[in-house]
């Protein structure tokens, strides 16, 4: 993992984990969701760390691009779910294989 990883999700008050014990290459990212009723099921919402709305044809995000949400449904919504950052994301922050951890807001601590 890179440090501009490293430094975008501390920026956030993010926590993470990242295995690379040659086998398994894998940053898992706890991340604070909204949840939403829709049918049964619960849905998490979470504005993605990575992904904007708009990237130029070199891949660079343009200027007033905002942040993406990502949407995560089944069962109760929250859990472990594999990331759908997009090729653009990928690319330009060097993403190494991720998921997000979903955790209600209501259990997220905040040090200063």
């Amino acid at each position: 993992m890179n440090y501009k990883i490293e430094d975008r999700l501390q920026e956030l008050g993010l926590w993470y984990d990242y295995v690379n014990d040659g086998s398994c290459n894998l940053l898992t990212i706890k991340m604070p969701v909204e949840q939403r009723h829709r049918g049964g099921d619960k849905i998490a919402y979470f504005t993605c760390p990575f992904c904007v709305s708009k990237y130029k044809k070199n891949g660079n995000p343009y200027k007033y691009a905002k942040p993406v949400v990502h949407v995560h449904g089944s069962g109760n919504g929250l859990g472990t779910r594999t990331a759908h950052c997009c090729v653009n994301a990928k690319a330009l922050w060097e993403l190494p294989p991720l998921e997000f951890d979903l955790v209600g807001k209501m259990y997220t601590l905040k040090f200063e």
